[in-house]
């Protein structure tokens, strides 16, 4: 998926091919499903809904309801049902890229306690990584990991939560031995295989050149958990911020070698 904002026309930055209607006196409900792997437009009139698909396989799944919610309750029933998140996840959150620092992150919340406004929780974006890799601080750069560990130690002391952002792409530049989540992944296959054979396909993200991680992959979960499990050995964030994870990519399909 292109990184871009959804605007003039281009797509969205998610997909959810669902729509429900209820329109009926009685109250009852209908939606519909669509399911593919290929390109998908929506176009909708006042009086039509029209599905055009790219090609490939198309499953349509078909929800009848005496409500709206019975029908919600069908579709997520079909597609998954979220996890409950913690309570303090429903607070009141501040995040932007930008800070560029553990200080000035904490300068942020300290502002917003002297101002008096509410705050469950302070993210930070990829400012904190060294050189936009996963699992990194930028320890010469305005994130020290002592700095970022009183900064986490505060927000604890006072009731509050930290979380981090990570990105699906694995940083795929550096020398075998030189990072950990790369040779760990090669170790496991876990990264999405290159139609034209010969390794992982090549993409570009913030890092640079990046693989991504193929979360069908049997040994996926099990990468992923022990990377996160070790970087929260070194920060005690409490939540994980997944970005980029359609998976997105700066090139139009594989990256040129």
């Amino acid at each position: 998926t292109p990184d871009h904002r959804a605007a003039g026309g281009t797509p969205l930055y998610g997909s959810h091919p669902f729509y429900l209607q209820a329109l009926r006196a009685d109250g009852k409900a209908h939606g519909v499903f669509v399911r593919t792997s290929n390109a998908l437009d929506v176009a909708l009139t006042p009086s039509t809904l029209t599905f055009r698909c790219t090609g490939g396989v198309v499953d349509m799944s078909f929800f009848l309801g005496d409500s709206p919610s019975d029908v919600v309750r069908q579709y997520t029933a079909t597609v998954g049902r979220p996890s409950l998140p913690p309570l303090w996840a429903f607070g009141f959150h501040m995040c932007r890229w930008g800070y560029g620092s553990a200080a000035a992150t904490r300068a942020v919340v300290e502002r917003m306690r002297a101002e008096g406004v509410p705050q469950d929780a302070q993210w930070n974006d990829i400012d904190h990584m060294s050189a936009f890799r996963d699992f990194t601080l930028d320890e010469e750069d305005g994130f020290p990991r002592k700095q970022v560990k009183a900064m986490v130690d505060d927000l604890h002391d006072h009731g509050q939560r930290y979380v981090m952002i990570v990105d699906c792409a694995v940083s795929s530049r550096e020398w075998p031995g030189g990072y950990p989540p790369r040779d760990k992944g090669l170790e496991g296959g876990v990264f999405v295989r290159s139609a034209a054979g010969g390794g992982p396909a090549a993409g570009r993200v913030w890092p640079g050149p990046a693989w991504f991680v193929d979360f069908f992959h049997p040994n996926a979960s099990g990468y992923w958990e022990e990377q996160l499990a070790v970087w929260r050995e070194k920060v005690e964030y409490d939540g994980v911020w997944l970005d980029m994870n359609e998976p997105s990519n700066f090139c139009d399909g594989e990256c040129p070698a």
